[in-house]
């Protein structure tokens, strides 16, 4: 089992009560129907769970149409990057559930892990597959600045937005919006070289300036990005149908292999011990020991921002958040002893995992089968990805063997396609 580190917000959200589960469908006399238990376990998956989105206390006009529209805009402009090619939705592509099906992100140059869902990212305390961002809009302001994804500094797209969207942005600030006449084209302090030295010339008004709409711009994306919602799969259908809310059809039945295999995922394969609730993770960070990618350096994940967290300028408790810092649970609460997550990544969502390969932080594994037979073996605890760190006091893998038979492999893979 693993533990807890931080303070777990509930959902704004109370989870449904299945009146229903004492005298579900005549289905529960099959041998293939999951007993009433057994529904009440899988009622915590349904997506009825996620009737509201929680509020973001650390963005005021996370709820505001005109931001959402504005949030919109941006993330599909090409220009919010260096070379006028990518935007959000290069990776984030709508009609593929919002990812890519590349192994590793490619923006401006090809990067070093997986394209995360955005779909129901508004319900994680933490983002990106580390866990270096506290909310979803500082987390839209990463991508921005990052060498190989947009390309851009804070000061350029600052300057765009407010010189091609200035309307638009006043009227979800309040008109203030400042001068732009005395900002360079390119300055960061997060990029090296000329957009740093910049950055370093600028008054610390100028800075804060920047910062400002920086900070906004994340959030209006941010707003467009809460709309995104995960979808009604068929074994949502399924539960929903054996509590007697519809009748089974072709759209919710299960297959008795598929029934398997969620009685598998809840119970002797251990899989709902992180894949919970109806998002089908923790929001924790787990170090599963999945290799590190032939000729790449060793990723240590978690453990290498939880530093970086604490100091952001655009953290929860930082300046630019709407919320006070005793507002701020997750970050105050925060697990800060980083050895325990050497090699730890966030569990993923499994909503559409089947049309999400390659799968893991750098897309190591190809297949579903291939993840249950990474489970099932365990393999060696550490695979690789702490090969160049001293370990010996440090975190290993979580994984204990399975040993699971090749009947029940194509159970589980059957039952996550049903997602």
């Amino acid at each position: 089992m693993h533990r807890r580190y931080f303070l777990k917000v509930p959902l704004a959200a109370p989870v449904v009560l299945f009146a229903s589960l004492l005298s579900h469908s005549a289905m529960s006399g099959s041998p293939d129907a999951l007993s009433t238990v057994e529904l009440q376990r899988a009622s915590q998956f349904h997506i009825s769970n996620l009737a509201l989105s929680p509020p973001d206390i650390s963005n005021a006009i996370s709820e505001n149409a005109d931001a959402i529209e504005l949030g919109r805009q941006l993330f599909f402009d090409e220009a919010m990057s260096s070379n006028n090619s990518v935007s959000c939705a290069t990776c984030h592509i709508p009609e593929n559930g919002f990812q890519d099906n590349k192994a590793v992100g490619e923006g401006v140059a090809r990067g070093v892990r997986r394209t995360m869902p955005i779909a129901g990212a508004q319900w994680s305390p933490w983002f990106f597959w580390d866990g270096r961002k506290d909310s979803l809009w500082s987390q839209a302001l990463g991508p921005l600045e990052d060498r190989k994804e947009h390309g851009a500094t804070r000061a350029q797209l600052a300057k765009y937005v407010l010189s091609n969207y200035l309307d638009q942005y006043q009227s979800i600030f309040d008109n203030s919006a400042p001068h732009t006449a005395s900002w360079p084209d390119i300055a960061s302090p997060l990029v090296p070289g000329l957009a740093a030295e910049n950055w370093n010339q600028l008054s610390s008004q100028g800075q804060h300036d920047i910062n400002v709409v920086f900070a906004n711009i994340g959030k209006v994306i941010a707003a467009y990005e809460r709309t995104i919602r995960p979808n009604e799969n068929r074994f949502d259908r399924y539960i929903a149908a054996s509590l007697n809310t519809h009748p089974i059809d072709d759209n919710s039945a299960m297959s008795s292999e598929e029934i398997a295999g969620f009685r598998l995922f809840s119970g002797k394969a251990q899989c709902s011990t992180c894949h919970t609730g109806p998002r089908f993770t923790d929001d924790f960070f787990h170090n599963t020991g999945i290799p590190t990618p032939l000729g790449k350096v060793p990723d240590l994940g978690r453990y290498k921002v939880i530093s970086q967290v604490l100091s952001d300028p655009f953290n929860c408790a930082g300046i630019y958040s709407d919320a006070g810092a005793d507002s701020c649970a997750e970050l105050k609460y925060m697990q800060t002893n980083a050895r325990q997550f050497i090699g730890a990544f966030k569990t993923p969502s499994l909503r559409a995992v089947s049309q999400r390969s390659p799968y893991m932080h750098a897309g190591q594994i190809k297949t579903l089968e291939d993840v249950i037979e990474h489970y099932s073996r365990a393999g060696d605890a550490l695979s690789g990805s702490l090969s160049n760190f001293n370990v010996k006091n440090g975190r290993v893998s979580e994984l204990t063997p399975l040993n699971l038979n090749d009947a029940e492999k194509r159970q589980l893979v059957a039952f996550l396609k049903t997602l």
